[in-house]
């Protein structure tokens, strides 16, 4: 079913580009492109629109789908030949110190969402677990996801993967360890940040190498959650009313470093599940981020 629903989206969303993509327009946002369907698609828009922003993410990995994200850019637009070049946009970083922005929490809650349906997109049941609070000192991920896969005999095979998100890279090196620590109960843990720039692109952001040997010394991903200049501003010094709704097809969630797997012992991850989580059977396991 998951898999109908998937390439029915892959479907209107080329729809939507081939509409949208004329009179010069080069690129459409993930919200155009969804307002196309809901306007020229109302009989299909309900099977599609709960998970509209990991299709999406999903189709730019699909060499099937022809929807691919312009290099360097945040729009969609349909695969195509070799592109002119561009004349490279300078890099706008925002470093703000978070200490200083009014209910940083809730600032960094813009980026839960977002980062919940890219673990989706990865196949994972997750969901937003911050206001969890039964784990103790950096014990509550912002976001877990967790996979599951049955064996032979049937027996139930369970990966966690945790990410703790942060609104700018400022002061990384200290809050790095908060991901550090989840590793003791998921198998996979990420730290995240966001970073407003015209050219999302890896190899410019500062402190690249160091960023790069704090991901392999301690074994964690490393996501950047790029958005817009102007968006960023918003979500590090606006009031909150201000800060406007920031959804996957908004941004580009790019890795640094990969998260390693290394299955934790089950004890832990029991625990984990039980404690924090709350999931006491397998009924609350497959509902689970529902």
């Amino acid at each position: 079913m998951a898999q109908d629903k998937y390439f029915l989206a892959r479907d209107l969303a080329r729809e939507a580009l081939t509409a949208l993509l004329v009179d010069g327009k080069t690129k459409a946002s993930g919200r155009e492109m969804l307002d196309w369907v809901r306007t020229n698609k109302p009989e299909d828009v309900q099977e599609v629109e709960r998970s509209w922003s990991s299709f999406l993410t999903t189709m730019v990995s699909d060499a099937e789908s022809s929807v691919t994200r312009e290099p360097n850019q945040y729009g969609f637009m349909l695969r195509q030949a070799d592109p002119e070049p561009q004349v490279e946009p300078q890099l706008q970083a925002i470093t703000t110190d978070p200490t200083q922005v009014v209910k940083r929490v809730q600032r960094e809650k813009r980026l839960y969402s977002l980062l919940v349906e890219w673990l989706r997109s990865w196949g994972y049941q997750a969901e937003d677990t911050s206001q969890r609070k039964k784990g103790g000192p950096w014990g509550n991920p912002d976001i877990v996801g967790i996979r599951t896969h049955e064996g032979l005999g049937g027996s139930l095979h369970l990966e966690l993967a945790s990410i703790e998100a942060k609104i700018s890279e400022y002061d990384w090196r200290r809050l790095f360890f908060e991901a550090v620590s989840h590793k003791r109960f998921a198998d996979r843990a990420y730290f995240s940040f966001a970073f407003g720039t015209n050219q999302p692109t890896i190899a410019k952001l500062p402190e690249l190498d160091m960023l790069r040997e704090y991901g392999e010394k301690y074994r964690v991903g490393i996501l950047v959650v790029f958005m817009e200049p102007g968006l960023h501003q918003k979500l590090v010094s606006s009031q909150e009313e201000e800060i406007p709704e920031i959804s996957l097809d908004m941004v580009r969630v790019e890795e640094v470093w990969p998260a390693v797997y290394e299955p934790v012992p089950l004890s832990m991850r029991e625990r984990f599940l039980r404690e924090v989580l709350e999931i006491g059977d397998l009924k609350g396991l497959h509902t689970y981020g529902d």
